[in-house]
């Protein structure tokens, strides 16, 4: 029987890539619709949302990409690791990983390479074995010219060709439940395996930023920090120049492009800071969550067996009187339908006391 909750029993497997490239679909096709579409520049993927695949006990985890409109990457690691590592204390392990990627897309382009890069450096590249790279968007365009752009990623030294090697697969998503299942089906048959993020931050101990992942994340910052600085220092220049030649107008315009680039330079900083956390920063925050879960957990049992037992009742009454009103010919009748009304009280006043 499939379970409603995440724990040790359940099959768990993470979808991953940029926003746009058919990870929602994916997901549809694969619970009957349990996956909002995004349709338009804004990602739709803020947080990990977990969707069953009906009647079973297969989880799919939908991850944002590391190209996200409204967050930084910082934020977007922190929340997958966050995930991860609550999966992680409920005992749940990740059996598969897919990996999507638009046949569509012409080249792999700048967010598509860092997005591989971060896939590799969460999972890993020893757990290759366990992950699935699936091409979208085949009805999109001409068939040969698909094929042709998968044997590249296929055959790319900077693309896939190194993690195949490692034993990854590659997979082709044509749009029906039929087609998802087959891409899920092996994972549900694999063993169950630690994400080397979840290794270094749960076990290893580590700070989130010295992870390898987190190690990535923070290079990236440092360059934009020192580019966004180094633009800064120049419009200082550009502004004494206006100021010099009292060019309101221009002088308007540099104090706003220099306010936007401080803003994301702050921003990157938060970033810095947030990537410091370690799992005693949010070990009790995520304990007082699986309380909760706990409790609710107890609470709809009981709820099950009370609902079973109301069930039970009526259809005991209702035997009874049925039997009793055919004995006596009808006499009986007034005598039952009290008895049941009074049931009906007794089992709602019951029900609204859970």
């Amino acid at each position: 029987m499939s379970s409603p909750y995440i724990d040790e029993h359940q099959t768990i497997i993470a979808v991953m890539g940029t926003t746009g490239v058919g990870k929602s679909t994916f997901i549809n096709y694969a619970t009957e619709g349990g996956a909002e579409i995004g349709q338009n520049l804004t990602s739709c993927t803020a947080d990990c949302a977990a969707y069953r695949i009906p009647e079973t006990d297969v989880w799919l985890i939908d991850t944002p990409g590391f190209d996200d409109t409204t967050r930084s990457d910082a934020k977007i690691l922190e929340e997958i690791n966050r995930c991860l590592t609550e999966y992680f204390m409920r005992k749940a392990r990740v059996t598969g990983v897919i990996y999507v990627h638009a046949i569509t897309e012409p080249r792999m382009r700048g967010s598509a390479m860092k997005n591989l890069r971060m896939f590799r450096q969460v999972v890993g590249d020893e757990h290759m074995k366990h992950c699935s790279l699936v091409t979208t968007k085949w009805s999109k365009q001409n068939k040969d010219l698909s094929q042709t752009r998968e044997d590249e990623l296929r055959n790319g030294d900077t693309f896939w060709k190194p993690l195949l090697k490692k034993g990854a697969t590659i997979k082709q998503f044509n749009d029906t439940k039929k087609s998802a299942m087959e891409i899920i089906a092996p994972f549900t048959l694999c063993d169950k395996f630690l994400m080397k993020l979840t290794k270094e931050y749960n076990l290893e101990g580590k700070p989130l930023d010295m992870t390898d992942a987190g190690r990535e994340v923070s290079d990236d910052i440092e360059k934009a920090k020192k580019a966004h600085k180094e633009e800064i220092a120049l419009l200082k220049e550009e502004r004494a120049r206006a100021l010099k030649d009292k060019d309101d107008e221009m002088i308007k315009l540099i104090d706003d492009e220099r306010r936007q680039l401080q803003s994301k330079v702050d921003e990157m900083k938060e970033g810095q800071e947030l990537l410091k956390k370690t799992l005693a920063d949010e070990k009790q925050e995520l304990e007082q969550r699986f309380e909760r879960d706990r409790e609710t957990r107890e609470r709809d049992k009981k709820n099950l067996v009370n609902k079973a037992w109301r069930i039970a009742a009526r259809t005991t009454v209702i035997g009874v009187g049925g039997a009793a009103i055919v004995a006596s010919g009808g006499f009986a009748a007034p005598a039952a339908v009290l008895l049941y009304a009074r049931l009906e009280a007794a089992l709602q006043n019951e029900k609204d006391n859970e």
